[in-house]
């Protein structure tokens, strides 16, 4: 394993980059942009407010924009949002109070007041047709919020800023598929070059293999034989998960190495049935913890492009910190493509639970990293008002001692990816900031594919990862060559290599999807070394459940990951 860390010894967090132009979004084919009821920006045709600047592209969801469930209690807000969009011919289906659409929620939902929901956008009756863009719905608001005069300050700026577009973030992993590939630079142009394995291969961006482990399961201390209150928890935001031998099945005893979080889970399926429903475009929704296919993946037998990415990542974890816990979180669909109002919500509700579990002294209830294994480029990468929403809810969580690492992305460029460039943010400069990870290749070099830049604040290894995969997924790509009675068992067969047979449970992948958990293990893993060497040092005491202990601990861990990278 190769780690690179600089973020703690920063003194402070560094001006946010300025991108050199309109570099472009992440590809997104149009059946993936269409599938989730999606849009793709562009610069050159987006339709601006009166002094509004041109925006960099970015992929939304066309029928929703994100607003605070705070702002939508407010009669006179929401007023003033509807004569804004009345010029547009459109209109908000403001929805019922959090706890009316997400029961499960109820212990936190004063923590939750101001969670940015999903808000469905209609065409207003009596006006004309129209399309329902969310952009458009947007630029509409913020002009209405102009003061006519430029030395007059408009009370409505301030909920104005609070409001955006709901972005389409997508898995920062290479999967070798020429249809939904992103980058040429960084992955090998299809349409010239037609084998995606091959591209990938000479750019040391591997796409999913299976490949065989002969190495036994990393040994797991059992819980009393730990000298330590409990142990650190790392929470993966990603595809949920399947069942693996080396992993165990959630709960499914008082110490397995992964849990789930059926009230969130609950919550995320509850808040996207009601925006579906409500907007009448038939988008995939997820539903409990479990990775499975969406349903309206191909019927052909193709392994959905992401599914067991969660499975994987699980497995990262098992191998470098094999003495912690995965709390598994599903917010990503299979085929890669995570709603931003989902994210935020996940987010939210759980710095509400670890907030509570602080107070509460429910040291089964706290997380110590979290894993972001995703993310989008914004319209205004420079501008934190317009990231202000997941900047915010992001520094709520560190602000608890909780460290959020996020995956810097996969498509060669400087431009910053979010949540990963948050890591430089200015306007603040809390004590445990957020990590963006870089992908190494095996041999310290940085893989070609990997994003850079001064907002990339750490590097590990991310190309060629061996880890952890679903045994019980075999797709329908066959062997190039099988020899042997049609009626042989699988052993006594000859045949090449199947590409999507995972029937022996692991399998070798790429991206930054892949460092930024081995280094959320790796912090884990620091900070289960220094409370064991630690013993009576307070601030290294897992047990403890003082907010500012759970920074200083983090803090630690971070700087003995650096530590070792100096050794």
């Amino acid at each position: 394993m190769l780690v690179h860390f600089s973020g703690p010894r920063d003194e402070q967090r560094q001006p946010r980059p300025q991108p050199p132009g309109n570099l472009g979004a992440p590809y997104l084919s149009p059946v993936l942009v269409n599938r989730h009821g999606g849009r793709v920006l562009l610069p050159s045709a987006a339709a601006l407010a009166p002094g509004a600047r041109p925006p960099s592209a970015t992929a939304y969801r066309a029928n929703t924009l994100l607003i605070p469930d705070s702002l939508l209690r407010k009669p006179d807000a929401v007023a003033a949002l509807d004569q804004a969009l009345a010029t547009v011919g459109l209109a908000l289906e403001i929805p019922a109070p959090l706890l009316e659409s997400a029961p499960s929620l109820r212990p936190w939902l004063r923590e939750l007041a101001d969670v940015p929901r999903a808000v469905v956008l209609k065409v207003r009756e009596g006006a004309p047709p129209t399309a329902v863009d969310a952009w458009v719905a947007l630029q509409a608001i913020r002009a209405a919020a102009r003061p006519a005069d430029p030395g007059r300050t408009v009370a409505a700026d301030a909920d104005t800023a609070r409001i955006g577009l709901d972005h389409l973030l997508g898995a920062a992993t290479i999967t070798g598929d020429p249809i939904s590939e992103g980058n040429p630079i960084s992955e090998g142009n299809p349409i010239s070059e037609g084998n995606s394995a091959g591209s990938g291969a000479y750019f040391s961006s591997t796409a999913r293999i299976p490949v065989e482990m002969l190495a036994p399961a990393p040994r797991r201390t059992h819980i009393k034989a730990l000298p330590v209150g409990r142990r650190p928890v790392i929470a993966v935001l990603d595809t949920g998960i399947r069942p693996h031998e080396w992993l165990g099945m959630p709960d499914a005893d008082p110490d397995s190495f992964l849990t789930v979080d059926d009230p969130l889970q609950a919550a995320i399926h509850h808040e996207e049935v009601r925006v579906r429903d409500t907007g009448g475009l038939d988008f995939p929704v997820l539903e409990g913890y479990w990775d499975v296919p969406d349903p309206v993946e191909p019927s052909v037998g193709a392994l959905p492009t992401h599914i067991g990415h969660g499975t994987f990542i699980a497995g990262i974890a098992r191998q470098h910190a094999p003495d912690a816990r995965v709390r598994s979180i599903r917010i990503m669909h299979t085929d890669g493509i995570v709603h931003e109002s989902v994210l935020l919500l996940a987010i939210a509700v759980l710095t509400a639970q670890i907030r509570s579990a602080l107070a509460s002294g429910e040291t089964e209830a706290l997380v110590d990293v979290v894993s972001l294994s995703l993310g989008y480029f914004d319209e205004y990468p420079a501008d934190l008002a317009y990231t202000g929403q997941l900047a915010a809810l992001v520094d709520g969580m560190t602000d608890l001692g909780v460290a959020v690492v996020a995956a810097a992305g996969n498509q060669a460029t400087t431009q910053p990816y979010f949540p990963a460039a948050l890591a430089t943010q200015p306007g603040s400069d809390p004590v445990l900031p957020l990590i963006s990870v870089g992908a190494l290749n095996p041999n310290g070099s940085k893989a070609m594919f990997s994003n850079d830049g001064s907002w990339v604040t750490a590097w590990a290894t991310g190309a060629s990862v061996v880890s952890t995969y679903p045994s019980d997924l075999n797709g329908s790509h066959e062997p190039m060559i099988t020899a042997g009675p049609p009626d042989s068992r699988l052993h006594r067969l000859r045949e090449t290599l199947d590409p999507d047979d995972f029937r022996g449970g692991f399998a070798v992948w790429s991206g930054t999807s892949f460092a930024a958990p081995l280094l959320a293990a790796a912090l884990a893993a620091a900070l289960l070394e220094q409370a064991v060497r630690h013993p009576g040092d307070p601030a290294c005491d897992l047990a403890s459940t003082d907010r500012l202990t759970a920074r200083e601990r983090a803090t630690r861990a971070l700087r003995r990951i650096g530590e070792h990278e100096d050794a």
